[in-house]
């Protein structure tokens, strides 16, 4: 306002926001597994497992698949629920592997679930809140020798990558 009471020119102050991205995977899994290993010599596969959500705690659920694998004798979890993640908490899941073939082996398959959802679905049969039936969504497992999820490819533009792509997991055994 000026002293005579008049007012001045109206002002426009614009303040630009960051962009919101939805951020889908607020679990995500990093399996850490050496390239190179020897012959009956035992190497760790190991997968850390974080919860990157602001607020919801993650019920996980990880299976190792060991059908057509007679190449490792395997030591560690085969199938079970990991502790309650918190979130920001990190779990970590590991396995013991002895490579009993040379070449090229292709390793177990490994599949995790998060079984918690957004918010929880009432059962029909009991009063109480349930996580969802099933085994819930799968997360997304990245390969940190790559950087990248597991049987995505460099250049590939579809992000969308299916744990079923997993014949791309390998290790190199020397005798």
């Amino acid at each position: 306002m000026y002293e005579d009471g008049k007012r001045g020119q109206a002002s426009l102050t614009r303040i630009h926001l960051p962009a919101l991205e939805r951020h889908e995977e607020n679990v995500i899994a990093l399996l850490d597994v050496p390239t190179i290993t020897q012959l009956h010599v035992p190497f760790d596969l190991c997968l850390s497992i974080r919860n990157c959500h602001p607020t919801l705690s993650a019920n996980i659920l990880c299976q190792l698949e060991t059908d057509n694998v007679d190449a490792f004798v395997i030591s560690g979890l085969r199938s079970g629920r990991l502790p309650i993640l918190l979130p920001g908490a990190e779990e970590r899941v590991m396995w013991r592997l002895i490579p009993m073939e040379c070449g090229h082996l292709q390793l177990p398959r490994i599949k995790v679930h998060n079984r918690r959802r957004s918010a929880p679905v009432q059962s029909q049969d009991s009063g109480e809140g349930q996580d969802g039936s099933g085994e819930g969504m799968i997360v997304n497992i990245m390969d940190v020798r790559r950087g990248q999820k597991a049987g995505s490819q460099e250049g590939n533009s579809n992000s969308e990558t299916l744990v079923e792509d997993w014949g791309v997991m390998t290790v190199l055994v020397r005798p």
